[in-house]
């Protein structure tokens, strides 16, 4: 009787990218980064979001999965009606991808995982 192998290994975020992300942000610059609470990345085919801090705000982009480029920004105007960009990129890194989120204000990075 042969013996059937099942592998219960988890494909690597670079080859299946796409789904559901989370991970918490670590401040390294700044003030006022979202660190208190969950961020959210969503990848799909043609589309993605990143979420910082499971605010209000949706940073929006196209992903790259050719290229493992995954980038997603968002342009509000602040008080004086200067643009206030918020940036997001992540690149994969085995089963995980870890991405660098900055604003005027603030600068983090933060390790995502599936939920």
């Amino acid at each position: 009787m042969a013996g059937i192998s099942l592998c219960a290994c988890a494909a690597t975020a670079a080859h299946d990218p796409y789904g559901d992300w989370v991970g918490t942000l670590v401040q390294d610059q700044g003030e006022d980064c979202p660190v208190d609470d969950p961020s959210f990345m969503q990848i799909r085919p043609h589309h993605m979001i990143f979420v910082p801090g499971t605010g209000a705000l949706i940073l929006r982009g196209i992903p790259k999965k050719s290229r493992q480029f995954y980038h997603a920004t968002l342009t509000l105007k602040d008080a004086r009606g200067q643009p206030y960009p918020m940036v997001f990129t992540a690149q994969p890194r085995g089963k995980f991808f870890y991405g660098l989120y900055g604003t005027p204000d603030c600068r983090a990075h933060i390790t995502l995982h599936r939920p």
